[in-house]
């Protein structure tokens, strides 16, 4: 991106253009031409997210969720992937998902966690690398929310290896090597 292009998202960013707010904010967390400044990247976030930018929420949830440029706050994290999630966006569904998974600000529930992991699934947006696929392997491999099918947990494991997720990868391997045990 040239000096005019950056210049330009900069301006637009200062009137209110909740998109060019979102640009910059990637751009400060990244130091992609710009300083690297999560705080100034929140804030930025944040005004996108106050006009319903729903990759602005997810990457505020984000900044919540890790502590970046803001205090790590789960509840408000949570609201955000919500916020995400409920416009459409897989990546929020995804990591509401996790959220019940793993009972992180919301109480654990597994039924809950699946259904949205398969709302994240049915899109088939190939930005969210096999972490959902991953993490329903697990849930088809323990009987969470699901019934217990260790075919089915291959399945969703050799998909989200497929995609790139190092950790289905070993679930499968380990999978394998106790079914050839038997």
């Amino acid at each position: 991106m040239n000096e005019n292009e950056l210049n330009h998202i900069k301006e637009e960013a200062a009137r209110g253009n909740a998109n060019a707010q979102f640009k910059l904010a990637l751009k400060h967390i990244y130091g992609d031409g710009v300083p690297e400044d999560n705080e100034y990247a929140a804030e930025l976030l944040q005004k996108a997210s106050d006009q319903g930018h729903m990759e602005a929420q997810y990457n505020l949830g984000i900044c919540y969720h890790y502590g970046f440029g803001v205090k790590t706050d789960y509840e408000t994290a949570f609201k955000l992937y919500m916020k995400s999630a409920l416009q459409g966006y897989a990546k929020g569904k995804v990591l509401i998902g996790k959220f019940y998974y793993e009972g992180l600000y919301v109480e654990k529930n597994y039924a809950e966690a699946v259904k949205w992991l398969f709302e994240a699934e049915k899109q088939n947006d190939i930005t969210k690398a096999g972490y959902e696929k991953y993490l329903l392997g697990v849930c088809y491999a323990k009987g969470h929310g699901v019934s217990q099918n260790r075919e089915e947990a291959m399945k969703w494991f050799q998909k989200a290896t497929a995609e790139g997720d190092t950790n289905a990868q070993k679930a499968l391997e380990e999978i394998m090597k106790n079914n050839s045990g038997r």
